[in-house]
């Protein structure tokens, strides 16, 4: 859902995912997700299960506890039909750090395998770019050294702070900046290798921590509750805050991360990967405003690519979020800067200007 909602009219194609079509219930999610006409796969599963989850809400400590009610089912690249998938530039892997290599391993020897020398639709992506999602079992102190491998094939990791916990077990958790500093800081000294790298922290509503070898940034959520904004939020923030259910948030805000990371570079200084958060941010915030899946609405005009979300349009809240971040005390990172951290090459800078008038490039990948 996070990286459909910015590909809008027939560029909504070039967003795939593979679903299990089961029959116990929920008749009318399989429409929900035609309605989006995207290059999704539907495998059909008679014997299976829709995917229930319990979660427990805990007021007092503002935390969520959750648990998997139904039996998971993996999804394989031989699953994805032909090549529909293997011209991808970015892929969102969910799963352990052994998964993970496996996954990465075979989708790259099925694209050599379609386009041995690169030139037919992947000339500009040779190498796409992987955003991992570990599953929360997998983060235990005893697979940090699975973890650490996993890494060497990724670009980004993305846990949340209760995996980040779990993952180092710190004696003191009482700074939570502290936390993840300590963390990402790990992760990306010993995992990465000499690529350009982030780890993103989901933190639920105090937002995300983006870390690279350059800085280390914190971006709010785009709802925040009225009693959690501070001065300069509650002058910039004029959003009613309509969070219902978290659930779903995470994978949202990969998916629009995703999108993100495939942008030109921003004018206002910010990382890809700052990008890419501020287009998860936005795609999650439209996953939580509902119980299910936000509500898609097409104009009815022939010639028009107009859609809407939850009566909004995507490309207006993503205006309004990059104007509150401009008002924030980031720092504008350098051209030098931009380029030495981006994943991309051969890459000219911009002229600074209106975001509407951003100017497009041929974008080629670096090699890992």
């Amino acid at each position: 859902m996070g990286a459909r909602l910015f590909r809008q009219g027939i560029s909504s194609k070039f967003v795939g995912f593979v679903a299990n079509e089961v029959f116990d219930e929920f008749p009318n999610l399989k429409n929900d997700l035609l309605w989006w006409r995207t290059a999704c796969v539907l495998r059909a599963r008679p014997e299976g299960l829709t995917a229930k989850g319990w979660n427990e809400y805990l007021a007092i400590q503002e935390t969520r506890d959750d648990l998997v009610l139904t039996p998971d089912y993996r999804v394989h690249p031989d699953l994805m039909e032909g090549d529909r998938f293997m011209g991808s530039k970015t892929y969102h892997l969910f799963c352990g750090p052994a998964r993970c290599i496996e996954l990465v391993n075979k989708i790259m020897e099925r694209r050599a395998s379609i386009d041995p020398k690169g030139v037919v639709g992947m000339s500009m992506m040779k190498r796409p770019i992987f955003v991992w999602q570990p599953l929360p079992s997998s983060c235990t102190p005893s697979e940090i050294p699975n973890f650490y491998a996993a890494l060497k094939y990724v670009d980004v990791v993305s846990p949340s702070l209760a995996d980040l916990v779990l993952l180092f077990e710190p004696h003191d958790t009482s700074n939570l900046l502290m936390t993840l500093e300590k963390g990402c800081n790990m992760l990306l000294a010993l995992g990465f290798g000499n690529k350009a790298s982030a780890v993103v922290v989901r933190v639920g509503e105090i937002g995300t921590y983006i870390a690279t070898i350059q800085r280390h940034s914190i971006m709010p959520p785009y709802h925040v509750r009225p009693d959690k904004r501070t001065s300069d939020e509650t002058r910039i923030c004029t959003t009613p805050y309509r969070v219902v259910d978290p659930s779903g948030a995470g994978p949202a805000f990969l998916g629009g991360f995703c999108i993100g990371l495939l942008a030109d570079r921003h004018p206002f200084g910010f990382s890809e990967f700052e990008v890419g958060g501020l287009y998860g941010t936005v795609a999650a915030s439209f996953a939580i405003e509902q119980f299910g899946l936000p509500k898609l609405e097409y104009d009815p005009s022939p010639i028009s690519i107009q859609e809407t979300w939850n009566n909004e349009t995507v490309r207006k809240r993503l205006t309004e979020f990059e104007w509150r971040m401009t008002r924030t005390n980031m720092h504008r990172l350098s051209d030098e800067d931009q380029q030495r951290l981006s994943l991309y090459m051969d890459k000219p800078c911009p002229n600074h200007g209106d975001m509407d008038d951003w100017p497009k490039f041929r974008r080629v990948r670096k090699s890992a």
